[in-house]
């Protein structure tokens, strides 16, 4: 069965994995709750999967209707997106209350879960790994070593920080007083 994983960064490299089994219990779940509630289906075979094939799953960040803690699940959930230490709670926050607004019965979750790792969190800045099933976004090649080592925030450059972003266009100041590729789903907050 496929994992999601959160990852902690301590002294800025990726050093803890906390695996939750079935990985649809967490990006997946949040596409899927975001598709349903906010993105008009465009046949009887329509999924937050087609959703993404075409854009619309990624342009729903930009829906008004978004409450704040739905566009903030949303970003941890777009590549390499990183919240750091001081906005753990906020994020831990936000993972309840996008939870609470849209409860799920029958259906994985883990929302509470990934809340839970950020209460208990002590590194520098947690990212997830979406799926198992996918190449681990918090690893990297060295050719020197010829193997792949944990990533590192002070010397690797595809990582962005999910709050520094929200807070440029205002959102969730209030709880602190496809795109083409990765940089264009960062740029779509803008």
């Amino acid at each position: 069965m496929s994992t999601a994983s959160l990852v902690e960064f301590v002294d800025g490299v990726a050093s803890n994995w906390h695996e939750f089994s079935n990985s649809w219990g967490g990006a997946a779940r949040v596409w899927q709750t975001l598709f349903e509630k906010y993105i008009p289906k465009k046949s009887e075979w329509d999924s937050f999967l087609t959703a993404a094939d075409d854009g619309r799953l990624w342009k729903v960040c930009r829906d008004e209707r978004l409450s704040d803690a739905e566009r903030i699940v949303y970003g941890f959930c777009c590549d390499d997106a990183l919240v750091k230490r001081e906005d753990f709670q906020r994020m831990a926050d936000a993972l309840r209350e996008f939870a609470r607004q849209n409860p799920v019965n029958g259906v994985v979750c883990h929302m509470e879960g990934f809340a839970k790792v950020f209460d208990d969190a002590s590194g520098d800045a947690i990212g997830l790994y979406a799926t198992s099933v996918g190449e681990d976004p918090w690893t990297t090649y060295d050719d020197k070593k010829d193997e792949y080592v944990p990533y590192d925030i002070k010397t690797g450059s595809k990582h962005w920080f999910l709050f520094e972003e929200l807070e440029k266009f205002g959102v969730a100041k209030q709880t602190r007083e496809t795109a083409d590729s990765t940089s264009e789903l960062k740029n779509s907050f803008n």
